[in-house]
C-alpha cells in the first residue's frame, strides 16, 4: 500500500484477477472499498513472453534479479522467467548484453 492510501499491485498474474475490498475500523466507525481487478497482456512490440514463462514474485525479487544481472544464473532465472525474457528481449534490441 503506498502512503496516500492507494492499493499497488506488482508483477500481477491472471490468478490474481478478481474483487478485492479494503475493510479500514477506528473505534465504532468502519468503512470499506471494493475494486474489481483484471489483469490483460502486455501488448509492448517485441516483448512475447509465451504463456508458460512466468515470475515466481513469492520466490524472488524479479526486479533485482534483472538489476544484479543474474538471469544468466539458471538458478535464479527459474523464478523470473518472464522478467529475465522481457530483459533480454530489450537488451537484443539494444545491441547489449546483461
Amino acid at each position: 500500500m503506498s502512503s496516500d492510501g492507494s492499493l499497488i499491485l506488482n508483477n500481477v498474474q491472471p490468478a490474481d484477477e478478481g474483487t478485492y475490498t479494503c475493510n479500514a475500523y477506528t473505534g465504532i466507525y468502519s468503512v470499506s472499498a471494493t475494486a474489481e481487478v483484471k489483469v490483460t497482456k502486455d501488448t509492448q512490440p517485441g516483448l512475447d513472453v509465451p504463456p508458460e514463462c512466468v515470475d515466481q514474485p513469492e520466490l524472488a525479487n524479479c526486479e533485482l534479479i534483472v538489476y544484479a544481472r543474474l538471469c544468466s544464473n539458471s538458478y535464479y532465472s527459474s523464478f523470473c522467467c518472464a522478467s529475465c525474457t522481457r530483459h533480454s528481449h530489450k537488451n537484443d534490441r539494444f545491441g547489449q548484453r546483461g
